[in-house]
C-alpha cells in the first residue's frame, strides 16, 4: 500500500508538471528536484549537528564563530563554489552563556527553578544562595534590614516580557541596595515562558554590567512568593554563567553554486545563522531552520545536477536579532550589484510547512507553475501566492533589508501547526525535540523548487522602489 501511494503521487506530480505552460522548466528536473527533496533530505541531520553540537548562537559569542567555520565546510563538502566569510561589522563586546546555567530553590522544597537573563549582562561568577525577600518600598526599609539583604535575592513587583529586565536609572532604594550587597534582582514574567534578549550597544567595555537581573518562569516566581506572604523563609542558588569576551569581527556565510548563460545574475536564499540562548534553548527554530532550508534546498539544487542557468547564492546571515545587521551590512557592502540580483528568498518563522508569499503585481505568469508543482508533491501542505503593490518589508526578518534595497525578496509564510511559534520563539523551549521534521522537508523542496524556477525563466521579478536610507 505504501509503495502504492509512492507512485500515485509520484504519478500526480508527473501530471501536474507535464502541463506546465512555461517552456523554461524541465519537468524531468523538477522531479528529481521533489525525489530528493523528500526522499534523500538531509536537513535534519545538519540541523542536529547545529543544534546538539554547537548550540546556540548570539552574535559575538564562539558559537557562531564555530557554526560559522562548520557551515563553511559543510558548503564545501556539497561542492559550492566562492565559500567564504564576509564581515558586516565588529562587535565591541562579546558575549556567551556557559554550560553551568542552574537554579533551584533550596529551602523550604528544593526544586527547579526555570530562569534566563539578557545578553550582555552580568553573572554571578558561580552558585550563589541567599534569601528571597521581597523588594523593600524606602531606603528606610533597606536600612532596617541591614545585614540580611546580603546576598539576598529581591523579587521585584513588575513583570517582564519578552524584551527582558532592562538596566534603569537608579532609585535611591536601588543605590542602597546595591551598596547592601544584595546578588541579583528576580522579575516574572507571568506565565511558562522565559525568553532571551539583549544588545551590546553602548556597553563599554572597561565598564562592564554588574547587576544580576533575573527573568523567572511565572508560576516559580509565585512559588517563592507565596511562601514569603504566609513567613516562610526562602533559600535560593543562581549559577547565572554570563560569559563576557573579547572584541570581534562578525560576518555572514556565503557559497555559491554557478550558473551558465545568465550567471552574472544571482538568486539569493539565506536565512539568520544567529539566535538567542535562554537556558536550555539550542536556537533550533529560530532560525536554525530557516538557515539549514536554504543549505538544504542549494544542495538540492547542486546534488540533483539540474541545469540552472543563474547562479544560486546561499547566505546565513548574523546579527539578525540586534538589527538585522548582517543583512543590512551584505546590502550596504554590494550596493553597487543589487541590479544583478533578481531575487531573494527568506525563511524565518519556524518548523512549520510554507504557505506561500506575497510578491509584486506583474509577476503572476512568472510564477504561475510554482503552486502546481509544490502542490502536487505536498498535497497535504499546498502553498499560495499573493499578489499586491507592496511587498512586507516591515524589519521583521533579513528578507526587509533587500526589499529596503529595491529587491524583491520572498518571505515565506508558515503553517499554524503542528509546532506554536510563540512557543519556540526567543524561549527556553527552542529545541531540536520542537521542530517539525515534515515541516522542513516540504519547506526545503519548496524552497528549492522555488529556486529552479527563479534560476531559469526569462522573465525578471518585479523590483519594489529602493528606499532612499539604503541606497545611500
Amino acid at each position: 500500500t505504501i509503495v502504492s501511494n509512492m507512485r500515485r503521487g509520484l504519478i500526480s506530480f508527473l501530471l501536474a508538471a507535464s502541463v506546465l505552460t512555461s517552456a523554461d522548466l524541465n519537468p524531468s528536473d523538477t522531479a528529481r528536484v521533489v525525489e530528493e527533496g523528500k526522499n534523500h533530505n538531509e536537513l535534519y541531520s545538519q540541523l542536529r549537528y547545529l543544534t546538539k553540537q554547537i548550540g546556540p548562537r548570539v552574535t559575538g559569542s564562539p558559537q557562531l564563530v564555530a557554526a560559522d567555520e562548520w557551515a563553511m565546510r559543510a558548503m564545501r563538502n556539497y561542492g559550492f563554489s566562492n565559500v567564504h566569510l564576509e564581515q558586516w561589522g565588529v562587535v565591541p563586546v562579546g558575549f556567551w552563556r556557559g554550560p553551568n546555567s542552574k537554579a533551584r530553590i533550596v529551602s523550604p522544597i528544593e526544586s527547579p527553578i526555570v530562569f534566563s537573563t539578557n545578553n550582555w549582562t552580568a553573572g554571578t561568577n558561580g552558585p550563589i544562595q541567599g534569601s528571597a525577600m521581597f523588594q523593600p518600598k524606602t531606603v528606610e526599609e533597606v536600612k532596617g534590614l541591614g545585614g540580611k539583604l546580603k546576598s539576598a535575592w529581591i523579587l521585584m513587583p513588575t513583570r517582564v516580557g519578552m524584551g527582558g529586565p532592562r538596566p534603569s536609572a537608579p532609585t535611591d532604594v536601588d543605590t542602597a541596595l546595591d551598596a547592601a550587597g544584595i546578588a541579583g534582582r528576580i522579575y516574572s514574567t507571568g506565565g511558562d515562558l522565559v525568553w532571551s534578549h539583549g544588545n551590546y550597544t553602548g556597553i563599554d567595555p572597561k565598564k562592564l554590567p554588574n547587576k544580576v537581573l533575573v527573568s523567572l518562569r511565572g508560576k516559580d516566581f509565585e512559588s517563592i512568593s507565596a511562601h514569603l506572604r504566609v513567613g516562610k523563609p526562602v533559600m535560593l542558588e543562581f549559577n547565572v554563567d554570563n560569559r563576557f569576551t573579547h572584541s570581534q569581527p562578525v560576518f555572514n556565510v556565503v557559497g555559491e553554486v554557478p550558473g551558465t548563460d545568465l550567471k552574472d545574475e544571482v538568486v539569493v536564499i539565506g536565512g539568520h545563522f544567529d539566535s538567542w540562548n535562554s537556558p536550555g534553548s539550542e536556537g533550533a527554530a529560530d532560525n536554525g531552520t530557516g538557515s539549514m532550508i536554504a543549505l538544504e534546498a542549494a544542495r538540492i539544487i547542486k546534488t540533483t545536477g539540474v541545469a540552472h542557468r543563474r547562479t544560486l547564492r546561499v547566505i546565513l546571515y548574523s546579527g539578525e536579532e540586534e538589527g538585522l545587521l548582517g543583512s543590512r551590512g551584505y546590502v550596504q557592502t554590494h550596493k553597487a550589484e543589487l541590479d544583478k540580483i533578481v531575487g531573494v528568498l527568506n525563511d524565518d518563522e519556524g518548523t512549520n510547512a510554507e504557505t506561500g508569499f506575497t510578491m509584486l503585481r506583474g509577476a503572476e505568469s512568472m510564477l504561475a507553475p510554482l503552486p502546481p508543482l509544490v502542490n502536487a508533491a505536498f498535497p497535504k501542505m499546498p502553498i499560495a501566492i499573493r499578489y499586491g503593490d507592496r511587498l512586507p518589508g516591515g524589519g521583521g526578518s533579513d528578507h526587509a533589508s533587500f526589499v529596503a534595497g529595491g529587491i524583491p525578496a520572498i518571505s515565506w509564510g508558515k503553517a499554524n501547526g503542528p509546532v506554536s511559534y510563540g512557543y519556540i520563539w526567543h524561549t527556553q523551549n527552542d529545541t531540536l525535540e520542537n521542530v517539525s521534521r515534515e515541516g522542513l522537508i516540504q519547506s526545503s523542496t519548496c524552497s528549492a523548487l522555488t529556486l529552479y524556477l527563479l534560476l531559469n525563466v526569462d522573465a525578471r521579478l518585479p523590483r519594489p522602489a529602493r528606499r532612499s536610507e539604503t541606497a545611500n
